[in-house]
């Protein structure tokens, strides 16, 4: 049974579309445009020389990257992007191998990009396409336990991240987000008027949250088993929108809209997008 529903929910492509192709690459944001996604959600992460790197991790993942001469990363946390120059980064594959938590994921030589090399080949792959521009949800993955270890402090990610968003002028398509309330509001201070957004794993109350961020984000993120009607409500009664991650299952999908979520986050964009196709 479709889920009904008259309101416009934005579906981010999570790492790109992670089920399909390997996780924030170029392939996996170019591929998840094509399929219809309004929204791309990748990681940042930063090297040695400072340059804003697409990655989940702060290190090479064991379960899918390679090192340069092609043998499978052992010891993922050995390979400390945080200490290594992009230029060592760039050499790794984190795509031919596939991920084995992902059947469908097709196996392409990958090399993890630049969060500037990610928005201009996009940018440049719409207009050229003649598709919709792509909104960036851009999390920030920093906690206090790896400042200085696995990424920058605060004051300094958010300056790196900023520097790389300013350049392009699509503050109305760019999304920030991050478990780390302390990079959130350097964002914040750094510009104003963008979009952030609050990622957490617990059932936390919004406006206990809200009030430890020091301002109202736009969004509020939770994973999506931690969503109720009660939380929807309360979010949007701060004039906060929800996007749940990482919802997979199209039951799941099906029931958070009906609840009221104003977005999904997905390894499956296809399986959102088509849920959303046959329910209007």
């Amino acid at each position: 049974m479709p889920a009904k529903t008259d309101k416009q929910i934005l579906v981010h492509g999570h790492r790109g579309a992670r089920g399909l192709f390997p996780e924030n690459t170029l392939t996996a944001f170019r591929e998840t445009v094509n399929l219809g996604a309004p929204s791309i959600e990748l990681d940042v992460v930063i090297s040695a020389d400072s340059q804003v790197v697409v990655s989940h991790e702060p290190w090479m993942h064991a379960l899918y990257c390679s090192t340069p001469d092609g043998k499978p990363v052992k010891k993922g946390k050995k390979h400390n992007l945080y200490k290594m120059k992009y230029a060592a980064i760039r050499k790794y594959d984190c795509g031919i191998r596939g991920n084995r938590k992902f059947p469908l994921q097709e196996k392409i030589s990958e090399h993890k990009p630049l969060l500037s090399e990610v928005i201009t080949e996009l940018e440049k792959h719409t207009a050229a396409s003649g598709l919709n521009p792509v909104t960036y949800n851009i999390e920030i993955k920093c906690l206090e336990p790896g400042d200085g270890r696995f990424h920058p402090k605060p004051e300094k990610f958010a300056k790196l991240v900023y520097a790389v968003i300013s350049r392009y002028n699509i503050n109305d398509r760019i999304l920030v987000q991050s478990f780390d309330l302390r990079v959130l509001q350097e964002i914040h201070k750094l510009d104003s008027s963008l979009r952030i957004g609050i990622l957490t794993m617990t059932s936390a109350s919004v406006k206990r949250k809200v009030k430890k961020l020091g301002f109202t984000p736009y969004m509020f993120n939770p994973h999506y088993k931690r969503v109720s009607p009660g939380l929807v409500k309360e979010a949007h009664s701060l004039g906060i929108e929800v996007h749940p991650y990482t919802v997979n299952d199209t039951a799941d999908m099906r029931r958070l809209i009906r609840m009221g979520v104003d977005g999904l986050i997905t390894d499956f964009p296809d399986k959102a997008l088509n849920l959303l196709k046959n329910s209007h």
